[in-house]
């Protein structure tokens, strides 16, 4: 049985390949990672907004489940929020069980 803590590294790790800069913060069962399609200036914190467009994604497992887990994805770049739902959406389904008779 796969962990949550691993389905949240997977999402973390699809969504890098496929953006240029994700940050992950993670809580017991739940990750939250920041998706930019360019990359932050250096400096301090305070600059990260002029890094351009930012999405975040939340994954969320149900409490005692390591299969059930609430997305949300919020951002006012709309396409970019589309494309890191699609991203996450593959994940989901690619890690799901596979039933063979």
């Amino acid at each position: 049985k796969v962990a949550a803590e691993e389905r949240l590294r997977a999402l973390h790790n699809a969504l890098k390949d496929q953006f240029l800069s994700v940050e992950a913060t993670y809580e017991k069962g739940r990750g939250t990672f920041e998706v930019r399609i360019d990359a932050p200036p250096a400096g301090d914190a305070s600059d990260r907004d002029e890094g351009g467009p930012a999405c975040v994604a939340t994954a969320e497992f149900e409490e005692g489940s390591d299969d059930v887990a609430r997305i949300v994805v919020e951002s006012e770049d709309e396409k970019l929020a589309t494309s890191v739902r699609a991203c996450l959406r593959n994940v989901a389904a690619a890690s799901a069980p596979v039933a063979m008779d």
